[in-house]
């Protein structure tokens, strides 16, 4: 009867069946490794392609819209590579901020009202699928004029019931990568109680969204009503109104219910 291999630890080589046992061994754990690598890889999210001109410190002209959140009607002025620009875009603040304390204290300082009048600020853009412009910090407010315009009106389209995830905008039109999710959540609530208004994302088809301003049944700002929801998978009834190129939801948030 033919005896088993003996391996002596001591010994230069070990027996050919031992070996061969080894480097079977091996190119399984290889492959193994080498198809999860692959699988890791293919499940990703793509990078994102959003840009913060962060630091540009540019000035855009434009008119001043206090509702339904603080904006800038921007035309025929470029971004940092030189695409046109001919959009009503909502402002945020610098850093976790939103933009209304800069414009208040403007407003105070200067004993005027900027809704409706062209003005010129500081800041910087954020884009991606949506735009918004960054103030820069201090007093980003550079000039007005003492002509005055009316803003994009508010066309109703329709009732509805809408599931989603509510997101801070800076962060994920930005280049925070997760910006969204329960990674992202603890920074989404501070961004949306600094006074960043909470945006709705909705997916609409694979890897398709569809993205809402979230206000009040009354048009009124809710941040600190919807934190508590913030990261969520949830639905909200309410109506949907076209704000020149954006969508507005106006929810009732005291009627929210979570789903999976």
């Amino acid at each position: 009867m033919k005896s088993k291999e003996f391996y002596i630890g001591y010994l230069a080589e070990a027996p050919e069946e031992t070996s061969r046992f080894i480097r079977t061994i091996i190119l399984i754990v290889f492959i193994l490794l080498s198809a999860a690598a692959v699988l890791f890889a293919l499940n990703q999210n793509k990078f994102s392609t959003a840009v913060f001109e962060y630091g540009s410190g540019k000035e855009y002209t434009g008119i001043y819209t206090s509702s339904p959140v603080p904006a800038i009607k921007i035309s025929n002025q470029k971004d940092v590579n030189g695409k046109n620009i001919n959009l009503t875009i909502p402002l945020v603040g610098y850093g976790k901020h939103g933009a209304e304390d800069a414009i208040t204290e403007y407003e105070k300082r200067n004993a005027v009202l900027l809704n409706g009048k062209q003005i010129t600020v500081k800041g910087d853009l954020i884009y991606n699928e949506k735009t918004f412009l960054s103030l820069n910090e201090g007093m980003p407010i550079v000039h007005i004029e003492n002509t005055s315009s009316t803003g994009d009106k508010m066309i109703s389209l329709m009732d509805t019931v809408l599931k989603g995830e509510i997101i801070d905008p800076k962060c994920y039109f930005g280049v925070m990568k997760p910006g969204l999710g329960k990674v992202h959540r603890e920074c989404a609530i501070r961004c949306i109680s600094g006074g960043i208004p909470p945006v709705f994302r909705v997916n609409t088809g694979a890897s398709e969204y569809q993205y809402y301003l979230l206000l009040g049944v009354s048009g009124e700002r809710i941040n600190e009503e919807v934190l508590p929801y913030v990261a969520d998978k949830i639905r909200l009834h309410g109506k949907v109104y076209q704000w020149g190129n954006w969508l507005v939801l106006q929810a009732d948030i005291n009627n929210v219910q979570r789903v999976h």
